[in-house]
Order: C-alpha cells, then sequence, then structure tokens
C-alpha cells in the first residue's frame, strides 16, 4: 500500500519538469551567493530559486509537516517577485510556473489547486508577452 506522502511524490514527479541541475547552480544559485553586499539581485532569479525550495520542503518525506518551511519560502518568492513586477523575464515566467506547481501539490493551502490555473494562466501571458508563442523553447539569461 502506499502511504500518501510518497503517492504525492509519485503525482509530482510524473508532471515536473525541473530545472536542470547546472541551470540552477551555474545560473542561479551561484550568481545570487557571490553577490556583492547592496548589489541588487536579479529578483526573478531569487524568486525562481526560493519557489524552487518551497517546492522542494513540500516534498520532503522526512519532515513530520513540511508545509510550515514550504509556505515561509513560498511568501519569500511571492514576496521577491513584487519587487520587479514591471518587467518579464524568463525567470519570471519560470517562477511563476514553480509558483503554480506549489499550490497544486498543495493540499493544505488556503487558497487550494484551483489557485495553480490563475498562476498557469498568469505565465502564460507573460510568456506571451515577451513573445514565446513563436519560439516555444525558453531560453534563460546568460545562455
Amino acid at each position: 500500500m502506499v502511504d500518501g506522502n510518497s503517492h504525492r511524490i509519485q503525482l509530482i514527479t510524473y508532471r515536473y519538469i525541473p530545472i536542470p541541475q547546472e541551470e540552477l547552480f551555474d545560473k542561479i544559485l551561484i550568481p545570487l551567493y557571490h553577490a556583492k553586499p547592496f548589489e541588487v539581485p536579479q529578483c526573478h532569479a531569487l524568486a525562481l530559486l526560493l519557489i524552487v525550495f518551497a517546492l522542494g520542503a513540500l516534498l520532503d518525506a522526512d519532515r513530520p509537516s513540511p508545509y510550515t518551511q514550504a509556505k515561509k519560502y513560498y511568501h519569500m518568492a511571492r514576496t521577491v517577485l513584487a519587487f520587479d513586477h514591471q518587467t518579464t523575464t524568463s525567470w519570471s515566467i519560470a517562477a511563476f510556473l514553480h509558483i503554480a506547481l506549489y499550490h497544486l501539490f498543495n493540499d493544505c493551502d488556503s487558497l487550494g489547486p484551483n489557485a495553480a490555473w490563475v498562476f498557469l494562466g498568469h505565465a502564460v501571458r507573460l510568456g506571451h508577452s515577451i513573445g514565446l508563442r513563436e519560439n516555444l523553447v525558453i531560453t534563460f539569461p546568460g545562455f
């Protein structure tokens, strides 16, 4: 018999197409870690990193209550996205897609899985606004 956490992890790994580890480390984590003091980081990349942390905390089967830590990362990601809401980058689109996944797989969230559709729609509109309808391959900054 499959318990709830392992069943959820099976569903998520079936639907989730992760950011390759090399991109996550080389393009997001290392540049953010090595940023100079008072240097403005790429807000969208930081938001994407935080929502990946939220998903990781949400899926951590070893935690008795993963929702508390996941919720903290989720709110930090949403806050960082609000810092630079005037520009659209591939990082911001990826962050909104991951936020949609967070809502889809978080059954304890007050917004519920239906909120995933709102964020997914927003990510699609953002992608359309920067011309992803012509180019179906998302290219991340620094490639």
